[in-house]
C-alpha cells in the first residue's frame, strides 16, 4: 500500500469521527498523528520544499498563534465571527487545529525539520511519548504543590444565571515568580521522569509488543542487527 492510500483509508474513520468532534468541541487531534506521519512518507514534503521558505514561516505563525491564545480570547472571537452556541468549546477546536496546522508547516519546509532534529530537541522527540504519559500527573501533584505552596484558600465571589452571589473556595492567583519556579521544577521532575521512563520501561513494553505480534501472526520475530534502529526511515531531504 501505498502512503496515498493509506491516508485515504485514514482520513475515512476521521471524517467519521467529525460528529463526536462536533460534541466534544475538539477535532480529534490525535486521529490525525497517522495521516499526518503518512504524509511525511510521501512526495509532498519534497515537492513543497521550493516553497517552503515562503509558506511554512506563515503557516507556522498562524499555528502557534492559535495554540497560544487565551480560551476565553478564542471562544470570544469565535462566537463573534462564527455565532454558534455559546456552550461550544471552540477554544479546543482552535486550538487542535492549531496543533495539526503546526505539523504540517514543520513536515512541507527542510529547514523547519533540520532546526528540530538538533541537540537538545533531538533527545526531546525521544522522549516525547513518555512526556505525553506523564505530564499531567505531575501537573496534578507536583506543579499545583510548588505553585500555591504558602497560600491558604480564599473565598472567591460567584455568580449564577439569576445574578445571585455565592462563594466558593480557591486559590489566589500566584505571582510570576511562583509561576516561573513551579514552571521550572515541573519541567525537570518531568523531564527526568520521561527519561527513566524511555531507558527503563519503554524497551519492556516493546519487547511485550513483539511477543504479543508474533502469538497474533503465527510469524517468527524478526532478527534485529547490533544497532540498527526499527523506527521508520526519517526524509532526508
Amino acid at each position: 500500500m501505498t502512503p496515498i492510500w493509506r491516508m485515504v483509508t485514514l482520513f475515512i474513520p476521521i471524517y467519521w469521527s467529525l460528529n463526536w468532534s462536533r460534541l466534544i468541541g475538539d477535532l480529534c487531534a490525535a486521529s490525525w498523528a497517522s495521516p499526518l506521519s503518512e504524509l511525511g512518507l510521501s512526495d509532498l514534503p519534497k515537492v513543497a520544499a521550493p516553497y517552503s521558505p515562503y509558506l511554512s514561516p506563515l503557516i507556522i505563525l498562524v499555528a502557534l498563534l492559535m495554540m497560544s491564545y487565551q480560551s476565553t480570547w478564542l471562544h470570544d472571537t469565535g462566537i463573534k465571527y462564527f455565532p454558534l452556541d455559546t456552550s461550544e468549546a471552540l477554544d479546543r477546536m482552535y486550538g487542535s487545529l492549531g496543533g495539526i496546522i503546526l505539523t504540517l508547516g514543520i513536515l512541507i519546509s527542510p529547514h523547519a525539520r533540520w532546526t528540530l532534529s538538533r541537540s537538545p530537541l533531538l533527545w526531546l522527540r525521544k522522549v516525547s511519548f513518555a512526556i505525553y504519559l506523564l505530564h499531567g500527573t505531575f501537573l496534578r501533584t507536583i506543579f499545583t504543590s510548588v505553585l500555591h505552596f504558602g497560600h491558604p484558600k480564599t473565598l472567591v465571589p460567584e455568580y449564577n444565571a439569576d445574578g445571585a452571589e455565592y462563594h466558593v473556595e480557591r486559590y489566589p492567583v500566584p505571582g510570576y515568580f511562583q509561576c516561573a519556579v513551579a514552571t521550572v521544577v515541573l519541567g525537570g521532575c518531568v523531564g527526568v521522569a520521561s527519561q527513566v521512563w524511555n531507558r527503563r520501561l519503554e524497551p519492556v513494553f516493546a519487547t511485550i509488543t513483539s511477543k504479543l505480534e508474533v502469538m497474533a501472526t503465527g510469524k517468527p520475530e524478526p532478527e534485529t542487527r547490533p544497532n540498527e534502529s526499527t523506527i521508520l526511515p526519517r526524509r532526508k531531504d
